[in-house]
């Protein structure tokens, strides 16, 4: 399913892909340095300066975080959390750091963009599609947040989960909130709407053609083959007007409390 933003917040939401912060909270230093994750080749430097380079923010990319944070600012939230974070072996961790309630864990884009993404799932007419867009809403907050961490290798955001017990980093992450798709159609990194969308629809389609995993071949040469799982699906119920009953009775005398028809049971368990 597409995601759309609206033409006067979209571009206040997107860093150009994602965003590192050095930040200390609390007591510490607070230092806001956005260094812009965008991956470009300078080939008057390529021969001479070995690894991966990294586009600096210009005046448009800070112009919108300025910007979204002033509109965050104006409007009445709904949905962010107001709530203090209690003590616990885990959230003591974030205590120590300086992190007091929740909403302290996302920035003020970040806030925005959430907070919009729940207006506009609150709207949707159709409780199916609305429940579906949830779930995606959760998994997008593990992302969403400013406990992210950026993987070097991988080339993508970390989600606050990737390490267990709130972990509080020097370097931040922001990952783009719509995600970003590149010339084929493929998505790239993670931690944004398409990203999420994309993996949950890879879930539904699992639900309706189950499969298993089995190895073929040793060694490098060895390949991942899907095989069908015929006859299964996962799942409230399937589309269709087919009507399923489950009976608790005696066999010996179900054909006069039950109208059977002929060839009518599937299965009987005893």
């Amino acid at each position: 399913m597409p995601i759309k933003a609206h033409h006067d917040i979209g571009c206040l939401l997107l860093p150009s892909e994602a965003s590192l912060h050095s930040r200390f909270v609390g007591d510490y230093l607070i230092c806001e340095a956005e260094r812009k994750m965008s991956k470009y080749n300078n080939p008057a430097r390529k021969a001479t300066h070995k690894g991966r380079f990294f586009k600096k923010p210009d005046a448009k990319d800070l112009q919108r975080v300025s910007a979204a944070a002033e509109r965050w600012s104006k409007i009445q939230p709904c949905f962010a959390p107001d709530q203090e974070i209690l003590p616990g072996d885990e959230t003591d961790r974030l205590h120590r750091w300086g992190y007091r309630h929740y909403r302290e864990m996302f920035n003020e884009r970040q806030l925005l963009g959430l907070e919009l993404s729940c207006r506009l799932i609150e709207k949707m007419p159709n409780q199916r599609l609305r429940h579906a867009l949830a779930t995606n809403l959760s998994d997008l907050l593990r992302y969403q947040n400013m406990l992210c961490r950026y993987d070097t290798w991988a080339l993508k955001s970390l989600d606050i989960f990737s390490v267990h017990g709130f972990p509080v980093g020097l370097i931040q992450c922001e990952s783009n909130l719509l995600g970003i798709i590149n010339g084929q159609g493929a998505n790239v990194g993670s931690g944004g709407w398409t990203n999420i969308i994309e993996k949950y629809a890879k879930a539904k389609r699992y639900c309706d053609a189950p499969f298993e995993v089995r190895r073929q071949g040793a060694g490098k040469g060895a390949k991942a083959v899907r095989i069908p799982v015929a006859g299964e699906w996962i799942g409230e119920g399937l589309n269709g007007s087919r009507r399923v009953e489950i009976h608790c009775a005696d066999a010996a005398d179900i054909e006069p409390a039950i109208d059977l028809a002929p060839g009518s049971l599937g299965a009987c368990r005893t």
